[in-house]
């Protein structure tokens, strides 16, 4: 992102109608985003919708307001008249200085505008990452401290902590997965393609979430007829665990990739990496249980977390097969 010059910024989409409520989003051309987007700008959300972006994107059923986190002058105007926030953007790069200005010093200057403008609602989508490495087995944050492990979740503890301190909701998913996913499945066919398919006998359990159920629950808190109703932090993640085995499973299958029948233990499958001179830092993330309690969740914001997993995945081959 770059600066750009503070101005004149809003320009209008299809979904301005003044007569509904603004939200304002950022982070829609997103993974995450962009789901919620879609959420906000369809005719049955109620709502109109501002994003925040450099460009306008002239396919998007809304209010596009230019402008950069890592420009707070840029930000004037943003809120304006809107009566709730959703802040789905954030740094996840290697730059700590990038981290540092989007996710810490852009989040202020977002809350700060909201302040400005009297917005009634802030929505944040957090990560897990703030929890630390694990293990974790059947954990709420209820009880579990925030010990980031690496200064990028450091940066995004803080972005949430500032949330928090406004009044804000935050929710924390821990794998997310779908269609737009760049990370968690290919990431994962990368590693059970390393390990020629074996990956029977890799058994921690791990929290994961399909995009399109935490973009309900994300607007769900947004747009909440009784907001007060609604708690201030949340766990998000499909309450079923998925073992390792069957995540790898699921997103070979997905890209049309098929599994070895052989097992595999995770002694055997750091040796494998190790020979082959690859770096085992997705192995280990997966390694140890990261299974976080979100029932509450779902049953607080009436919200169906959908198919388990194994079954979820298979609506999104396409773009898996596409990005094996």
């Amino acid at each position: 992102m770059t600066a750009v010059d503070p101005g004149p910024t809003t320009v209008a989409g299809p979904n301005s109608s003044p007569e509904r409520p603004l939200v304002v989003l950022t982070g829609a051309s997103g993974f995450i985003g962009s789901h919620v987007r879609r959420l906000l700008e369809g005719p049955g959300s109620g709502c109109r919708l501002r994003v925040l972006a450099r460009t306008p994107d002239p396919t998007w059923a809304a209010e596009t307001h230019q402008g950069d986190l890592r420009d707070g002058r840029s930000l004037r105007g943003l809120a304006t008249g809107a009566s709730a926030l959703v802040h789905c953007a954030s740094y996840v790069g290697r730059s700590a200085e990038l981290a540092e200005r989007t996710n810490v010093a852009g989040t202020r200057a977002l809350l700060d505008e909201a302040a400005r403008s009297d917005v009634g609602r802030v929505v944040h989508v957090s990560t897990a990452a703030v929890y630390g490495r694990g293990p974790f087995r059947n954990r709420a944050h209820e009880t579990l401290p925030v010990a980031p492990a690496s200064p990028l979740s450091r940066t995004r503890a803080d972005a949430e902590a500032q949330v928090l301190e406004a009044g804000g909701v935050v929710l924390r998913p821990h794998l997310v997965y779908g269609t737009g996913d760049r990370w968690v499945g290919p990431s994962a066919v990368r590693l059970a393609t390393l390990l020629q398919g074996r990956v029977a006998g890799l058994d921690a359990l791990v929290s994961m979430v399909d995009v399109r159920r935490l973009a309900d629950a994300v607007v769900r808190c947004a747009l909440a007829a009784e907001p007060d109703r609604v708690a201030r932090l949340y766990d998000c993640n499909h309450p079923v665990p998925v073992p390792v085995a069957d995540c790898l499973r699921g997103f070979m299958a997905a890209a049309g990739i098929p599994v070895h029948p052989q097992a595999i233990g995770y002694g055997e499958a750091y040796r494998a990496l190790r020979e082959r001179g690859e770096p085992t830092h997705d192995l280990d993330m997966l390694s140890a249980d990261h299974w976080f309690d979100s029932a509450r969740l779902w049953a607080e914001l009436d919200l169906d977390a959908g198919p388990p997993f194994l079954e979820a995945v298979r609506d999104h081959s396409a773009w898996y097969a596409a990005s094996a």
